[in-house]
């Protein structure tokens, strides 16, 4: 049988007497844990450390022996030698007492055999120990002689064995105390891991018990408990989260008990808040309408008079564009003659610079002929001179031919630099002329252009008196529709009273419940009664409206303009 179709009470008594059980064998593994560390010390601290203790007192007695009869080869008082020799018997009394005791403790076969060794040492080393006592008191030279040579190897083997005795014992007992950590290592391990599965076995059937129950209920029990009882008051718009819960579980089933409800009632609540709307709407629509019909009939004498003051304003428009236009041509005309005549003018100021070039290439040819003639002056005095007194008078002619022809030549320089300037003052006045020739193109041009906007204006405001005419026409057709305007206020009344009356009795209905008006909401349901279909009372049968589809006289702009009115006037 799966976990899942258990009852709750065999669930829990499953889930709590799996945790006990892994509890006692975890105290059992303890228990016995506890009790094998507790006989390996109590054997380490009982037994190996017994052990050691009598080793050691019996090695401290054969070092006491050995000492005191190293001591009595020295001493020649007998004093002294009677008060250490005493010590020797104590010290064998005490070995004794020790090795006796040993003995009796519970020993391994290498136990044993140290003790039998250790015995065979002890009877080895202790008569000859007694014969280096007999011997020193006759001669201490062959005392010192024996003992160092036969008691003293014997002593140290003795000694030897002990130690080694008390070295197994300490391996012995770092054997036994890594033996109980080792034990306690694992018996650790064990218990960790069973309390880990313990914790694991707990936490997956307390996981199961708990997914189980939830996915029966859906829901904790006290959100199921508030949920029940919010519904049981008549609270439909309570929230219910079934996210996380299955179509069979308990929250499901109540939610789907309070979908079905709450729709039930909120067909009811969507019906009477949808009359109450549409009455509402009727009795805003028609204060608005009776509002908007004595607006409109004042509108209608402002448009009226309006109207008037438009046509003069238009006429009068339409008569100075055409004087304008007229101007504009005229101005276009003596724009026309100015350019050709400073064209004439560029022409005249181009013959004059060219005649001042000529003048130029004259003065220079004058002063290359003074220049020629001062040459020949010169000459002509050269040789007055060298005629003498016959050639004076001549010379003096050379003199004056000579001054004639620098003054010539100064005159022609001078000329010639006026002149040169006269050409560079008239290339300016070219180049300022061709400047105004081009501006006065451009006046020209501008003037042409200004005569088209006139044009423009004035077939626009031809255009505009035929515009006036058709919105005399509409306001004729305004005033019907005003009219019939009224007759629906009067009937919208009436059906507003209606609805009104039926809302109050609907509300009373479902006022007892309370429901989320949101839940499943009809867009459809909620849509008003249709008044802009019945307001939209279109004269468009009417020949006056058929006359202004006729008239081609209206630009784009303003046909769209007067469309877009006339549009709003029906939706209203």
């Amino acid at each position: 049988m799966k976990f899942s179709a258990l009852t709750v009470k065999a669930k829990m008594i499953t889930g709590y007497a799996s945790v006990l059980a892994l509890l006692a064998i975890i105290s059992a593994l303890g228990l016995y844990g506890m009790s094998v560390t507790n006989d390996k010390l109590k054997h380490v601290t009982e037994v190996n450390a017994v052990k050691m203790a009598l080793l050691e007192d019996m090695s401290n007695s054969v070092h006491v022996v050995s000492r005191v009869i190293r001591s009595l080869a020295l001493i020649s008082d007998q004093a002294t030698y009677d008060h250490e020799f005493a010590k020797i018997g104590a010290a064998r009394e005490e070995y004794n007492k020790a090795f006796d005791d040993l003995k009796k403790m519970p020993l391994d076969q290498k136990g044993l055999d140290f003790v039998a060794e250790i015995e065979r040492d002890m009877n080895d080393a202790r008569p000859k120990n007694n014969h280096f006592l007999e011997l020193a008191k006759q001669d201490k030279q062959a005392g010192v002689d024996f003992l160092l040579k036969v008691a003293n190897p014997a002593t140290g083997m003795w000694q030897d064995h002990i130690h080694q005795f008390i070295n197994l014992q300490r391996e012995k007992n770092k054997n036994d105390e890594l033996a109980a950590a080792e034990a306690y290592a694992n018996l650790r391990s064990l218990i960790l891991l069973l309390a880990f599965a313990a914790i694991g076995c707990a936490a997956i059937i307390g996981t199961l018990i708990t997914r189980s129950l939830l996915r029966q209920l859906g829901a904790e029990p006290s959100y199921v408990n508030k949920v029940a009882a919010q519904i049981a008051t008549g609270d439909l718009t309570v929230e219910i989260d079934v996210s996380k819960a299955q179509t069979n579980s308990l929250i499901y089933a109540i939610k789907t008990m309070r979908d079905n409800f709450a729709d039930i009632v909120g067909k009811v609540a969507r019906g009477a808040e949808t009359i109450a709307n549409a009455s509402a709407e009727i009795s805003t629509g028609n204060m608005e309408l009776s509002s908007r019909s004595e607006l409109q009939a004042s509108s209608l004498e402002e448009t009226a008079s309006s109207m008037e003051e438009l046509t003069s304003t238009v006429k009068q428009n339409a008569e100075n564009s055409l004087q304008a236009n007229q101007l504009a041509s005229t101005a276009s005309e003596v724009a026309g003659k100015g350019g050709k005549m400073v064209g004439d003018v560029i022409a005249t100021m181009g013959a004059i610079n060219d005649s001042s070039k000529k003048i130029v290439d004259i003065i220079s040819v004058i002063d290359g002929i003074a220049f020629q003639t001062n040459i020949l002056a010169l000459n002509a005095a050269v040789e007055a001179a060298r005629a003498g007194e016959q050639g004076r008078g001549f010379a003096v002619v050379a003199s004056e031919v000579r001054n004639l022809a620098q003054r010539s030549a100064t005159a022609a320089k001078e000329i010639k630099t006026l002149i040169s300037d006269t050409v560079e003052k008239v290339a300016n006045g070219a180049k300022m002329v061709d400047e105004a020739g081009a501006t006065i193109q451009e006046v020209v041009i501008s003037v042409q252009r200004v005569s088209a906007v006139i044009s423009e204006i004035t077939n626009a405001s031809q255009e505009q008196t035929a515009g006036i005419d058709q919105i005399h026409m509409a306001v004729a057709q305004i005033d019907e529709t005003t009219q019939q305007n009224a007759a629906l206020v009067e009937e919208a009344a009436a059906a507003s009273q209606s609805l009104n009356e039926q809302a109050a009795e609907l509300e009373k209905l479902v006022h007892s419940f309370k429901i989320n008006h949101d839940l499943d909401k009809n867009p459809k349901s909620q849509q008003p009664l249709k008044l802009k279909k019945a307001a939209a009372i279109k004269p468009a049968s009417t020949p006056n409206q058929r006359k202004l589809k006729m008239v081609p006289a209206l630009p784009p702009k303003k046909r769209e303009k007067m469309a877009n009115t006339d549009k709003d006037w029906v939706e209203f």
